[in-house]
């Protein structure tokens, strides 16, 4: 018998689970403004972190090896929107899927990339960190109130915990990036 999620559900667990409750949405509500007023600088130090690693790094070469601009834009563009999501979430049918189709598309490489398999999930976890480092150093470096600013990023913490719940949800399965051992790729990827 398949097995069916209730992924309002599931968030709503979540949610309760790290302490995600209205007090702490009003928080993040109430930063937003600064949140949005440097979303371009957040998301740039973002992909220029990416972009030091190799690992993570060739995700954004083109064909000839050359950091693709026009595809970094689209993605810094993409992780903006994300932001400004967030700051309107809320728990319904709709978010969790749409969160949920984000972890399945970078962990199912399209076919026109599909020799560099998965975004590997160990980079979707360490996005989450450096954003959530990024954001706490930004309200404590904008906001006058430290106490405020300390409660608004933990916050936003546990926004972004939620939210990479339903991200790695959609990695029960990652394609490899280089062959197995045997030279045999296994159709359901690394466990």
């Amino acid at each position: 018998m398949p097995y069916i999620v209730d992924w309002p559900g599931r968030l709503k667990e979540m949610a309760d689970f790290v302490g995600l409750g209205e007090e702490e949405l009003a928080l993040i509500r109430e930063t937003s403004s600064v949140v949005l007023e440097h979303a371009d600088s957040l998301t740039a130090s973002v992909y220029d972190n990416f972009l030091k690693f190799p690992g993570s790094r060739k995700f954004f070469l083109n064909a000839d090896g050359e950091v693709d601009d026009v595809r970094l834009d689209r993605r810094k563009h993409s992780l903006a929107r994300w932001l400004k999501g967030s700051i309107d979430f809320k728990i319904d049918e709709d978010y969790p899927i749409r969160v949920l189709a984000t972890g399945i598309v970078h962990s199912h490489p399209p076919v026109h990339r599909a020799h560099m398999g998965s975004i590997p999930s160990r980079f979707m976890i360490g996005t989450i960190s450096f954003t959530q480092t990024a954001l706490a150093e930004l309200l404590h470096r904008e906001m006058e109130d430290a106490g405020l600013a300390a409660r608004a990023s933990a916050a936003w913490n546990k926004l972004m915990m939620l939210q990479l719940d339903i991200l790695l949800a959609g990695y029960l399965t990652e394609t490899p990036t280089e062959p197995e051992p045997s030279g045999h790729e296994s159709s359901s990827g690394p466990c």
